[in-house]
């Protein structure tokens, strides 16, 4: 990448309510980003569709009378503009249920769940742009829950003064 790189990521929810919780998303440029939005929405209204939340998007498909296999036929039409632009996917997954298993004495030597995949996060990040020889700063947008911010911006902040290596990005 030789422009700015922006990442875009979401969590899957509140990890409390899981056995599992990732924390995914896209790393491109401006420009890719630019021709994602007009490509992406075109590519929703063309199956009637103002959004794609795939918590909500089988049930919604199934009340419009598609079944698994137009589900998944319209699904791998509108992932194509990720393919098409080639955006880079990165994703982290963490088992939630193995971590609630564990001692509090464990869980207090380790980072919170959350803070954990967003730290590996950035790595992955960091790794991909030193494989461009990409050493300035990212743009890092995380979709969260309104509630959640405020929270989220203080482990952004502890990542940032305990892993230095990771906050200069």
């Amino acid at each position: 990448m030789h422009l700015e790189p922006y990442a875009f990521v979401d969590d899957a929810g509140r990890w409390n309510d899981q056995d599992a919780i990732c924390l995914c998303g896209y790393l491109a440029t401006g420009k890719q980003w630019e021709d994602f939005v007009p490509l992406w929405q075109s590519r929703l209204q063309k199956h009637g569709l103002s959004r794609l939340h795939m918590a909500e998007f089988y049930a919604e498909a199934a009340a419009r009378g598609w079944d698994d296999a137009k589900a998944n036929e319209v699904l791998i039409d509108i992932a194509g503009v990720i393919r098409d632009l080639k955006l880079i996917g990165i994703q982290v997954g963490l088992d939630a249920k193995h971590y609630k298993s564990l001692s509090q004495g464990r869980k207090s030597a380790m980072p919170k769940p959350q803070v954990a995949c967003l730290q590996r996060v950035l790595r992955l990040i960091r790794d991909r742009l030193h494989q461009e020889n990409f050493t300035g700063r990212i743009t890092l947008v995380i979709d969260e829950e309104e509630g959640s911010v405020v929270s989220l911006y203080k482990d952004i902040l502890t990542l940032r003064r305990n892993r230095q290596e990771l906050g200069k990005y």
